[in-house]
């Protein structure tokens, strides 16, 4: 399978913006399809992305993949869809085919792990560390172009859409984005529909029977769905047989 591409900012490759780079192993880069339909985007990275450079690729990367595939229309991931327990031998291979099958880039609102609290515990970025990393997040944006943004957890959402909400008022309805153009002097901005959901990383906090479970799944359902639409509308092409409709809420 074609190695997926990476977009990282010149000024960032090295960088030391902010104090997150002191305990920095590596940047967790985004990745992806290049042309991607559809950009998701989480808050930081944890001690597994820290350790490889990848963005999710531990526990949170493993429930991200199941709810994609759940929505996903890939022929290839059926048997997975009805059976999870199944082991491929690569553990990235399922999320890799969905990257390029489903047209996807994934990506964190900062790239490097914000220190621990006194008891061990992984914490969020701060508004520093966010603003440090604002001008590589919409240049990734703007290299990528995608139809859609999803947002896991309000703080990419927040940054993005400037609106301070939790995720339980920010789901269920696109927000806007205003993302600087490379042509400013022409079209100041370009406008994202920014689609929110939990972070996987809260979702393994809670029990598997919240109904903040089945709400993740509608809301990356709903991301896919209206990227179907603008295909269809814009370019002519079929929209997929999804496993849907999604649960009702």
């Amino acid at each position: 399978m074609e190695e997926l591409t990476r977009f990282l900012h010149p000024d960032y490759v090295e960088c030391q913006q902010c104090d997150l780079c002191d305990d920095r192993k590596r940047m967790a880069l985004g990745e992806g399809d290049p042309n991607a339909n559809i950009m998701i985007i989480g808050e930081a990275p944890g001690s597994d992305e820290n350790r490889l450079g990848r963005p999710f690729v531990g526990m949170s990367g493993k429930v991200l993949t199941n709810l994609l595939v759940m929505a996903s229309a890939c022929s290839e991931l059926a048997i997975y869809r009805k059976d999870q327990s199944i082991d491929y031998e690569d553990p990235d291979e399922i999320r890799d085919i969905l990257c390029w099958k489903e047209s996807i880039y994934i990506t964190n609102a900062v790239l490097c792990r914000p220190p621990s609290d006194a008891q061990g515990k992984p914490t969020n970025p701060q508004a520093r560390h966010i603003k440090a990393c604002m001008k590589r997040l919409e240049y990734e944006i703007r290299k990528v172009d995608p139809m859609v943004i999803l947002s896991l957890g309000a703080l990419p959402a927040t940054a993005l859409t400037k609106k301070r909400k939790p995720v339980s008022e920010l789901r269920r309805r696109p927000h806007d984005a205003s993302i600087t153009s490379t042509n400013p002097d022409i079209l100041p901005y370009v406008h994202y529909p920014v689609f929110t959901t939990y972070h996987p990383a809260f979702l393994l906090k809670i029990p598997d029977s919240a109904p903040e479970w089945k709400w993740s799944y509608r809301d990356i359902y709903q991301a896919m769905r209206a990227v179907d639409m603008i295909n269809e509308r814009e370019f002519g092409i079929d929209i997929p047989l999804r496993l849907g409709p999604p649960p009702k809420e």
